[in-house]
């Protein structure tokens, strides 16, 4: 095999790879339970299935509510259904000690 196909085939693996690579990597944000994704979350709009596309899948589900928890920082979100669609969410963390959503400590209604 000529020297110029064999480089040619070597950077066309390596651009196969790249893409995959990418692609994977461009799936790791989708899903992950954060902060400002909570945050995106909107009350009287969004639906169960926005919700986990968000936020990813829950660590507990009940038949109206969903709970989000990450461990290290520790920090844990409150996601109540009626009928599908979000009708209250609140937010906890170290930071808040165990308040809710924002920085007043209210619930969010």
């Amino acid at each position: 095999m000529p020297r110029a196909m064999y480089v040619a085939r070597q950077a066309l693996w390596a651009m196969v790879a790249a893409a995959l690579l990418g692609g994977l990597c461009a799936g790791c944000t989708r899903g992950t339970f954060t902060r400002a994704r909570y945050e995106t979350i909107i009350i009287g709009t969004s639906r169960e299935s926005e919700v986990e596309e968000t936020l990813g899948r829950p660590a507990s589900k009940s038949p109206n509510t969903w709970t989000y928890t990450h461990k290290r920082p520790w920090y844990q979100a409150e996601i109540h259904f009626k009928d599908g669609v979000v009708a209250d969410k609140a937010w906890y963390d170290e930071k808040q000690d165990m308040q809710s959503p924002d920085d007043r400590g209210v619930r969010e209604k």
